[in-house]
């Protein structure tokens, strides 16, 4: 939502000045008729207000900016998708975790839809965001289905030798786990961590950390032996890694 205005996570300098130009400019419009330009401008008034923690505001600029988009560029447009995905982000803040996550749902329709027109990345973020927003609802089983789709996702996008695959396999064990799934959580831990180990080693951090998850997911099930084994190699490892040294 605040590409245009953050850098490395702070709001710049000039994107403030820039909001606050554009705020005296809308305080100052008397033209009612509707345009691309008051509701560009309408956003931004959102995103002051939601960085500075002031979300009614900011959910009701959202809602004026959105309104007139849709009217304006009809109900499939990617600016519209981002009103949608800016209103769930406040509606989340403000604990409207069902008006959020109809709103991100109807952002994610809307960037499918477009296909070519809206970047992967994007898609994926959108369902992430769909995901934790089930997660927070206490619906674990729509966070599931979400983190299953992810992980199909990406192995159409990258392979199933790429350690953003395995990032998306490693979600969806947690969730899984979570859920209490330890039976299905438990290849998808294994196939994640034979990615980690084929493309940055035996000892890399996210080796040791899957590991270390298998471990406590093993002690979960019963199987105490075997945990033991997982923990005591994924220390190992860790060890190795701090000392830069190699086991054999």
């Amino acid at each position: 939502m605040m590409r245009v205005y953050q850098k490395n996570g702070t709001l710049t300098a000039t994107g403030l000045e820039r909001l606050r130009k554009r705020t005296l400019t809308l305080e100052e419009l008397t033209v009612e008729e509707d345009s691309l330009e008051i509701a560009k401008a309408l956003n931004d008034l959102a995103v002051m207000n939601h960085m500075q923690k002031n979300f009614d505001n900011a959910e009701s600029f959202f809602l004026r900016s959105l309104n007139m988009r849709r009217k304006l560029l009809g109900e499939n447009h990617l600016e519209v998708a981002q009103s949608f995905y800016n209103l769930a982000l406040v509606n989340a803040e403000q604990k409207k975790l069902k008006s959020a996550i109809e709103s991100m749902q109807k952002a994610l329709d809307i960037r499918q839809r477009a296909n070519s027109g809206c970047n992967d990345d994007v898609i994926i973020s959108t369902m992430k965001g769909l995901a934790l927003l089930h997660k927070k609802s206490k619906d674990r089983n729509g966070a599931s289905r979400l983190y299953a789709k992810i992980v199909d996702y990406q192995k159409q996008l990258l392979g199933e030798r790429n350690p953003i695959y395995a990032n998306a396999l490693l979600n969806q064990a947690v969730c899984e786990s979570q859920n209490g799934n330890l039976d299905t959580a438990l290849p998808l831990y294994e196939k994640a961590l034979e990615i980690y180990r084929s493309c940055h080693g035996d000892d890399s951090q996210q080796a040791s950390h899957t590991l270390r998850n298998i471990a406590v997911l093993l002690y979960q099930k019963g199987d105490h032996e075997k945990a033991a084994l997982a923990y005591k190699k994924s220390v190992k490892n860790e060890q190795i890694a701090a000392c830069g040294k190699s086991p054999w």
